[in-house]
């Protein structure tokens, strides 16, 4: 099966934060708005690089312009920023998660394998890393070291969906879809298990006098329930009930 190639196309899942620790009230109050959303960062990002010292020994200032660029979908200039941390601070982690991560969407997998890598040097088993490894050894068509790592994963966190997905991806593209089917139901086990935590919070919620929330909570569950379950048809009878008092009102 032909592998495919993920570039700026990738999707992102999800990108590092951290907060500031002492680097003066200016840089941790601009942190604190741009946080807020991608286009306030936008903003705030030459204000960040008056603030932020790249050449010093704190990382974590400039690792917070790094991060916002990344959420603000400027992969270029996350990735040159994570780069000069790591010049200077070679085993600052979220940097090099950071820098894996911009590499892998510029489509460098050479250079993503390496933080990464790094990364797990310094702390082994360590789950987002690993994960983003396997993702970059997929991309640059190693397949069994992807497989290897996944199950790496898989055995210190047996639930986790992400490596089970990336796990069956990586079974059906070695044309394995017994073995890619296992793992797929294996995940929506785990997804179930989330639904499930929905329906315990609407319990709760709907306990409370907040059957809106209870509904809400119950609605999202049953995006994930697996169709027609006891748990899903129970969670629309709880609906229904919950209209019907609303109704009675």
């Amino acid at each position: 099966m032909a592998q495919i190639k993920f570039r700026q196309n990738r999707k992102r899942q999800g990108s590092p934060r951290t907060d500031l620790d002492s680097k003066g009230a200016r840089c941790m109050v601009l942190y604190k708005n741009c946080k807020l959303s991608a286009a306030i960062i936008m903003i705030c990002i030459p204000q960040f690089v008056a603030c932020s010292d790249i050449t010093g020994k704190n990382s974590l200032p400039s690792y917070i312009l790094a991060a916002g660029s990344y959420d603000a979908g400027n992969i270029s200039l996350a990735k040159d920023l994570a780069e000069k941390i790591l010049a200077v601070d070679p085993a600052f982690i979220p940097a090099l998660v950071l820098a894996g991560k911009t590499a892998f969407f510029l489509g460098d997998d050479d250079a993503s394998i390496r933080h990464f890598e790094d990364a797990l040097r310094l702390i082994p088993r360590a789950g987002e890393p690993a994960l983003w490894l396997a993702r970059s050894y997929r991309a640059s068509g190693r397949m069994e070291d992807a497989k290897d790592i996944t199950r790496i994963l898989l055995s210190s966190d047996p639930d986790c969906i992400p490596a089970l997905r990336l796990s069956a991806s990586i079974s059906l593209e070695m044309e394995d879809t017994v073995t890619a089917l296992a793992f797929l139901d294996k995940a929506l086990e785990a997804a179930m298990e989330c639904g499930l935590a929905f329906v315990d919070r609407a319990a709760i919620r709907w306990a409370g006098g907040n059957a809106s929330g209870a509904i809400a909570d119950l609605e999202a569950a049953l995006t994930i329930l697996p169709v027609d379950s006891e748990a899903s048809l129970a969670a629309q009878d709880v609906i229904e009930r919950i209209k019907v008092s609303l109704d009675g009102r």
